[in-house]
């Protein structure tokens, strides 16, 4: 029953199994004729047994968990290569052009379009800290930024006289010259402090 995925017991039965399955069909009978006649007591004791089949708290879904666990796979094979997209949400990470080469991001493109609203709670808590891992704030620098920072110092180091010889106030002032059209180190910096500021 709990594999049925339903929201209520009574939707447990209300199923074609109920048609072969002689237990089903008493079940989907009960519901019919007489859950209305129960006493409290019945009804908190049915409660109970709602929550364990059906709520949120039940094991995983066969076939979401399938899913999940190959989802889980991908997050842990590709972690370096989502965090690089520098993307807010894992679902943003799967859902780009690059979905339709990647059969990865392709199946979490599709995981995220068709399973994510049947995730149980413990599951939406378990893509929680992956997404804060992959695309929170506090992850470590993505590869890609680390390597253009490096070579920002390196120009900084490099340039300093020129850089201090143009009298700007602030260093993105600096790259933003004519220099930037002619020079690869200013015009590195330039497009560096432009990027920064599209995504703080």
């Amino acid at each position: 029953m709990q594999e049925l995925g339903k929201k209520s017991l009574k939707d447990c039965f209300s199923t074609h199994k109920s048609k072969q399955d002689r237990d089903f069909k008493f079940g989907q009978n009960f519901f019919s004729r007489k859950a209305a006649s129960l006493t409290e007591a019945q009804k908190e004791e049915l409660a109970k047994w709602e929550a364990e089949i059906s709520g949120d708290s039940v094991a995983l879904r066969p076939a979401v968990d399938t899913d999940f666990s190959r989802l889980l796979e991908i997050l842990e094979k590709r972690k370096a290569d989502l965090q690089e997209l520098g993307k807010k949400s894992l679902k943003d990470c799967f859902t780009r052009n690059e979905s339709n080469k990647d059969k990865d991001l392709q199946f979490g493109r599709n995981f995220f379009r068709r399973k994510a609203a049947s995730l149980s709670e413990a599951q939406k808590e378990e893509l929680a800290k992956w997404e804060a891992e992959i695309c929170g704030d506090g992850v470590a620098l993505r590869p890609a930024v680390d390597t253009d920072f490096s070579r920002l110092l390196e120009i900084l180091e490099k340039r300093k006289t020129e850089l201090q010889e143009l009298g700007k106030t602030c260093l993105k002032d600096c790259f933003t010259t004519n220099e930037s059209n002619k020079d690869k180190d200013f015009k590195f910096g330039k497009k560096k402090f432009s990027a920064e500021k599209q995504h703080p």
